[in-house]
């Protein structure tokens, strides 16, 4: 037997459904028009400028554990709050 609550419950499942798909496809579009845009006014580098560019090296975390395990924790409450 359905009852009201759960044939709403249904409704809204639907509506959300609905409502992330139709974001999805617009972030996507938009998206795309912005890197269409920025790659024709020259603003990301170009392939011989990439080994010109610093980088953050991520072996630094491997080797401290502590600070590692730190960062997560403080990002994961950040992220709560």
């Amino acid at each position: 037997m359905r009852t009201a609550a759960t044939a709403c419950a249904r409704i809204a499942s639907r509506g959300y459904a609905f409502t992330l798909q139709t974001q999805s496809i617009f972030d996507a579009s938009v998206g795309v028009l912005v890197l269409i845009f920025a790659f024709t006014q020259g603003v990301f580098p170009k392939p011989p400028d990439f080994s010109k560019l610093s980088s953050f090296d991520i072996s630094y975390l491997a080797e401290h554990f502590r600070l590692t395990l730190f960062l997560i924790t403080a990002l994961g409450v950040i992220g709560l709050v």
